[in-house]
């Protein structure tokens, strides 16, 4: 039982550590448009070689 208790206590506390650190002070949401023009760039990330919803085709 005390296993299931911290189990379930060191993942309440690491969801709560993935969801303040995604956090911002700045935005309370999604970046309108005037936003990302006013900032000059929009930074993007992928995962490549996750298929079939990324690929990379390296052919030459």
């Amino acid at each position: 039982m005390l296993r299931k208790v911290c189990a379930v206590a060191v993942a309440s506390v690491l969801a709560a550590g993935c969801l303040t650190a995604c956090g911002s002070s700045k935005n309370t949401g999604p970046l309108t448009l005037d936003q990302i023009k006013e900032n000059g760039k929009l930074t993007v990330a992928t995962e490549a070689a996750y298929e079939p919803f990324e690929y990379m085709d390296v052919r030459s």
